[in-house]
């Protein structure tokens, strides 16, 4: 798929919309990414890493 990266979304056909959706409904974005990070770094703390002890005292 090739899109124009100054294409504004109404000058997008059907198809390329059709092909940009797809591509964006396999992705985790937004909520679910922010959700899959903090439950990362929740079972870290829990499982007691130095990482996640790192986390629990607001170190990078």
């Amino acid at each position: 798929m090739s899109i124009h990266k100054q294409c504004r979304l109404h000058e997008l056909n059907e198809t390329q919309i059709n092909q940009l959706s797809g591509i964006l409904s396999k992705m985790t974005l937004e909520n679910d990414l922010q959700r899959q990070i903090s439950n990362n770094v929740k079972r870290l703390r829990r499982i007691g890493t130095y990482v996640g002890m790192r986390h629990a005292v607001g170190l990078p």
